[in-house]
């Protein structure tokens, strides 16, 4: 995710966190306006790696989703199974229920104050999921047993982690299979995920396993569960799998996901049916909006395999639509050449809503958002302004550190995004050596630029400059630092300068080894 520093000229200020709203009064309980969808069938596809497989994929998913735009729900049901990759009995499994960080008491609500990188939950319209059925294949019901966690601060209302005990542990390379049924009440765009008029993204919104790390992973000393609750500052760790997911949406909405689309189909009452899958991701969010401007291009070079690129855009930004697929293509074609082939056949592109900038800049499997909004320099799109390439660029270098490498970020973001705010200095160096000014707008006219001598990397220097020694390690938990300018500065920027200055490191010995 790209860190939300305000870059005003050649600084970076921080935004102020907004004083937080009143807690929201849901119930313990959602109850769902439409009946759930049928428990998905097993999945197609073998939990255990088989030839050919980019990943160990530890587990598998075969979820089934219907989302009401009015009420603003999606009622799932999901089969998923998983192996255990270490070796001792697991008696337990556990999920990340994220949704529920937009829950009364949430340990995200609490640190965050409702705030996230300068943007603000809109009060009263908050959000949840509620696990309605859990049982094993063979049909035990486990909901008695289905109990929340807080396996990192003990506060008893945040219902982020979920255990699930299990009758019959998993023993060494056994799998389990689990029916599931839930019920996502999406709260309006915040932190990633959720909704603005109809533009839906729709996120961190299934159970979703936690990482069970075998021995010595990690440096782990006995294996175990790695399941943190969702915090103000973390992101996200999960194993590889495959996904085979249906949406069942009305039939006016645009609708874009992780994954390959392999079915189309009519669903009656005018609603459609979108059924993706992908193999070899840790991950899997979608998009779906009656307004999206299509755009469509081949990614294709000689010597690496193509990539069929989608930019989904606001019909207000019509204008931009090659452009998010020229940045896609560029994108696609500096990583393969610099850092290693694109494994996926697609990459989808999501301009978010005006009034939805809280699902801009982010980042999942074969899927990223960008984000063209008024409170940006230079607020028309078909102006030079740089500011949709770089964040399209540095979310598209996720693909990479996020979704190839599958870092922990919950205790290691630097390695994600540390890397990839590195990556992308150098690339839009490469890429894009015009884009070098901001432009001073005003009432929705781009007025002037001014230029900025390496656009990412003075601001970034001059971020990290008082960290270097009023801050301790820039390596800690994302939720050990002291607020969210700290954790972003340390994660994003300081990160990146260290690499940069040992890469000029390495240059300079380099060129003087060359001296006679």
């Amino acid at each position: 995710m790209l860190a939300a520093l305000v870059i005003n000229g050649s600084s970076v200020v921080a935004q102020q966190p907004a004083p937080a709203p009143a807690r929201p009064q849901l119930p313990v309980k959602y109850q769902a306006s439409r009946p759930l969808a049928e428990i998905a069938p097993a999945s197609t596809y073998q939990s255990q790696p088989s030839a050919g497989a980019l990943s160990d994929r530890v587990v598998a998913y075969a979820i089934k989703a219907k989302l009401d735009p009015v009420e603003k729900t999606v009622t799932g049901s999901q089969r998923v199974s998983w192996r255990n990759p270490s070796d001792v009995p697991v008696s337990e499994l556990q999920f990340h229920l994220y949704l529920n960080a937009f829950r009364e008491g949430s340990t995200f609500i609490k640190e965050s104050g409702g705030q996230l990188r300068g943007d603000q939950m809109q009060a009263g319209k908050y959000g949840q999921i509620e696990v309605t059925a859990i049982r094993t294949a063979a049909g035990e019901d486990l909901l008695p047993v289905f109990e929340f966690i807080q396996p990192d601060d003990d506060n008893a209302e945040d219902r982020t982690v979920a255990r699930v005990p299990l009758s019959q542990p998993v023993p060494p390379g056994g799998t389990v299979e689990l029916d599931m049924e839930f019920v996502d009440k999406l709260p309006a765009v915040f932190a990633r995920t959720g909704y603005h008029d109809n533009f839906f993204l729709v996120a961190q919104w299934f159970p979703k396993l936690g990482v069970f790390e075998p021995r010595g992973m990690r440096g782990r000393a006995e294996p175990g569960w790695n399941t943190h609750q969702f915090h103000a500052n973390s992101e996200f760790y999960a194993d590889f799998g495959t996904y085979d997911v249906e949406l069942d949406v009305p039939s006016s909405f645009v609708v874009g996901a992780t994954g390959r689309r392999v079915e189309e189909r009519p669903a009656g009452d005018g609603r459609t049916v979108h059924h993706f899958r992908q193999d070899d991701v840790h991950d899997f969010a979608w998009t779906a909006d009656d307004n999206y401007v299509v755009g469509t291009r081949t990614y294709e070079e000689p010597g690496f395999p193509p990539v069929e690129i989608t930019a989904l855009v606001q019909p207000e930004h019509e204008a931009t639509v090659d452009r998010h697929l020229d940045i896609g293509w560029k994108s696609i074609s500096w990583f393969n050449k610099n850092v290693g082939t694109y494994p996926y056949q697609t990459l989808t592109i999501v301009d978010p809503e005006e009034g939805g900038s809280g699902a801009g800049g982010m980042e999942y499997p074969t899927f990223i958002t960008s984000g063209i909004f008024p409170t940006s320099p230079g607020t028309l799109p078909e102006e030079d302004d740089p500011l949709l390439e770089v964040v399209t660029f540095h979310e598209f270098g996720h693909q990479y550190w996020y979704g190839i490498v599958a870092s922990n970020e919950f205790e290691e973001p630097w390695l994600d995004e540390g890397i990839n705010s590195y990556t992308e200095m150098v690339g839009m160096a490469d890429l894009w050596p015009e884009k070098d000014s901001l432009y001073i707008s005003y009432g929705g006219v781009n007025l002037f630029p001014i230029p900025v001598v390496d656009l990412v990397d003075a601001p970034s220097r001059a971020a990290a400059l008082p960290f270097v020694t009023k801050s301790g390690p820039l390596i800690h938990k994302a939720w050990d630092f002291k607020g969210d300018y700290n954790y972003g500065v340390n994660t994003y920027y300081r990160t990146a300068i260290a690499l940069r200055t040992l890469e000029a490191g390495v240059e300079s010995r380099s060129q003087a080894t060359k001296r006679p």
